[in-house]
């Protein structure tokens, strides 16, 4: 990824991260004696949880996030990216699915003979020998970029409703159910757009390629 295309990608995750900032903070606002204080309280706590939420991102080893966003190694789309193409479970009208099936007849083969976890990562070794011819690529350099975003938000969302929950349980913030209610959509829709945004991203590389041969 580009500095440039890196620095917006950020740019994206603190506005994010600003946003449930301001969320928290709006709700704390009350008409008595107390605001000023509890206000400033309330963004100081949310402030924290924030930060923490941007620092332990980096914390998570690489493998991990992919395994986090689909609860399970093997439900990675690269890891089944070939076996799918087989099934002619590969929905994309990019992609011709006998053309496909062709090209990778050799590693589709060879992906029968296997079973299991060894399978799986044989299908996400073989895709990302494929990925890394074409790393230059606009359209994969663009749907990578989306998947990277979209992995990250989520995990964002999962650090920040653990922080919050535990802010809530040691009384650091008022309990509020808009919170609750505003941090389980965001779980749900940002799961939603990292899976489909990770699929998207590994059905480009297998559109290009085929293009490129």
């Amino acid at each position: 990824m580009s500095s440039k295309s890196q620095s917006n990608y950020e740019k994206i995750i603190v506005w994010y991260i600003i946003a449930y900032l301001l969320l928290v903070s709006s709700l704390s606002i009350q008409s008595d004696a107390n605001f000023n204080f509890e206000w400033v309280y309330t963004v100081l706590q949310a402030g924290v949880i924030s930060s923490l939420s941007f620092v332990f991102m980096s914390i998570f080893p690489q493998g991990s996030r992919e395994v986090l966003v689909f609860f399970s190694k093997n439900k990675i789309p690269g890891k089944r990216i070939f076996s799918n193409i087989k099934n002619k479970k590969l929905k994309d009208i990019r992609i011709n699915n006998d053309l496909a099936l062709s090209k990778y007849c050799d590693i589709i083969n060879e992906v029968t003979k296997l079973n299991g976890k060894e399978a799986r990562n044989f299908e996400n070794s073989k895709w990302y020998e494929i990925y890394n011819k074409h790393t230059e690529d606009y359209r994969v350099v663009k749907t990578h970029k989306d998947n990277l975003l979209g992995r990250d938000l989520f995990l964002t969302t999962l650090l920040l409703s653990m922080f919050t929950m535990i802010a809530f349980f040691v009384s650091l913030i008022s309990f509020n159910w808009i919170v609750v209610i505003y941090l389980v959509l965001m779980l749900i829709l940002t799961n939603i757009v990292a899976r489909n945004n990770a699929a998207r991203f590994v059905r480009t590389v297998i559109a290009v390629d085929l293009i490129a041969s």
